[in-house]
């Protein structure tokens, strides 16, 4: 009664005429887990730096949970001097002082993230530090004009603009 409704196709036919997926979509597949999360080994961010900022470009589009808490502690690493920031001198002491996080491929952010940028940002102001976000979606930006978040983390429209206002104010 139901295949009149649905179509009575036979599963084999069905099988032939599903959608074929990219090597790429199968990677990305295999790095998620089943909540979503990435590998531990997976990239969320490139860096690099201009002055005493650090710039870092997040990668992924839902900035949640695990890999909100590992973003995070990578930064801090390389603000405590464990990771090497690119373009420094091995050996030197030369470290950031300031964040530009661009979030161009952020499309989502839960409040746990949230929760995570605002410890940082405690942790960047002992060291006179700062925090700029940069090309947010609409989504993130709404969030952070709601909860009023936007007077601690300035938004700005390009990297330039971030870096000028977090050297001025910081």
């Amino acid at each position: 009664m139901l295949g009149k409704f649905f179509g009575s196709r036979s599963k084999a036919r069905d099988m032939h005429n599903s959608p074929v997926l990219s090597d790429d979509t199968l990677r990305a597949l295999r790095k998620a887990d089943d909540l979503g999360h990435l590998a531990p080994n997976c990239e969320l961010a490139q860096y690099q730096t201009l002055g005493q900022a650090l710039i870092a470009t997040v990668v992924i589009q839902t900035l949640s949970g695990p890999d909100a808490e590992r973003l995070v502690e990578e930064l801090a690493a390389r603000f405590r001097g464990d990771v090497l920031v690119p373009g420094s001198v091995p050996g030197s002491t030369a470290r950031p002082r300031h964040l530009v996080l661009d979030l161009q491929n952020v499309e989502y952010m839960d409040s746990g993230a949230i929760g995570s940028l605002v410890a940082l940002l405690t942790q960047l102001h002992k060291i006179g530090g700062r925090i700029a976000l940069v090309n947010t979606h609409r989504n993130v930006q709404f969030l952070f004009k709601l909860t009023q978040l936007d007077r601690l983390f300035p938004i700005c429209t390009d990297v330039l603009k971030a870096i000028e206002r977090v050297e001025r104010e910081g």
